[in-house]
Formats: structure tokens, C-alpha cells, sequence
């Protein structure tokens, strides 16, 4: 299981965005919400984090939280299409891809973060970024960045 900001779009003004939230399977899935009770677990276990040319385990103290945060969209019976009023630049929405044994399946959250650009990939995993205004910016704790040293958006 990995984690990752999924570019939406630019703008140069604000935006209202249509987004999808949820999960979507490559298969049919019998039940979806045995199934994401189970991917929760497996989350928590520990997951990883990958970003501009770099990946980064997600330890289990972290990766509990984080699960746990998203259970409720992990375990959703579908997908919901709404909008998302943001401000100028790159809007960036938090998914995980799953791959199980039956195929691949991707969790949509209504986690946005937005950057000046789009070369200006956010470095942090959702809530820790040090300056919430600066998702390309430090993160806390530092060792959860998926932007090199020489990275500077």
C-alpha cells in the first residue's frame, strides 16, 4: 500500500475543482466494507509515502494514525463526485493505491493541499507539513519528506 498527493489541476485564480471521493476498485468486489475495515489494518501496519523521484516508509505509529483518520472513506460502499472551492496555483488531493491479490483499488480522500505551481510537489504526509501554508516546505517529523535536500519547489 502507498500513499500520494494526486494532482487535480492548476489554476491562476481561485478555483472551484470537481473531485471524486471514496474507493474504486479494478474489480468487483464483493464487500467493500469487510474490505476496507481489512486495509485499514493493514495501513496501520505501516505503508509508504512516495512523491518526487523519492518513497519513504510510513512507520506504525504513524501509519496507525493516518489510517485511522481515513477509515471512514477506506470502508465507503461508493465513490461521490462534489466540489472544492480552492485558491490560486496546484490543487493536490491525498489517495492510497491498494494492491491485493484480486487487483488494484485506489482511496480517494477530501484531503487538498495546494502549491504556488505544479512542478511544486507537496513534501509531507496530510497535517505534517511544519507551515501549513508551505506543503513544499519542511515537514515534522523530517524524515517523512519525499522532497531531497536540494528540492526547494
Amino acid at each position: 500500500m502507498s500513499g500520494f498527493w494526486h494532482l487535480l489541476g492548476y489554476s491562476g485564480i481561485q478555483h472551484a475543482w470537481s473531485y471524486s471521493y471514496g474507493v474504486e476498485h479494478s474489480y468487483t468486489k464483493g464487500n467493500t466494507e469487510s474490505w476496507g475495515t481489512n486495509t485499514v489494518v493493514e495501513a496501520s501496519a505501516g505503508f509508504s509515502f512516495w512523491g518526487i523521484g523519492a518513497s519513504v516508509t510510513v512507520s506504525h505509529g504513524t501509519s496507525h494514525e493516518i489510517s485511522h483518520e481515513y477509515s471512514s472513506t477506506f470502508t465507503q460502499t461508493n465513490t461521490i463526485t462534489e466540489t472544492y472551492t480552492a485558491p490560486e496555483g496546484a490543487l493536490w488531493q491525498w489517495r492510497f493505491q491498494v494492491n491485493d491479490t484480486c487487483g488494484h483499488s485506489l482511496v480517494n480522500t477530501t484531503t487538498f493541499v495546494s502549491t504556488p505551481s505544479i512542478p511544486v510537489y507537496p513534501c509531507c504526509l496530510p497535517g505534517y507539513a511544519v507551515d501549513p501554508g508551505k506543503q513544499h516546505g519542511v515537514c515534522s517529523p523530517a524524515n517523512y519528506t519525499v522532497c531531497g535536500p536540494a528540492y526547494h519547489g
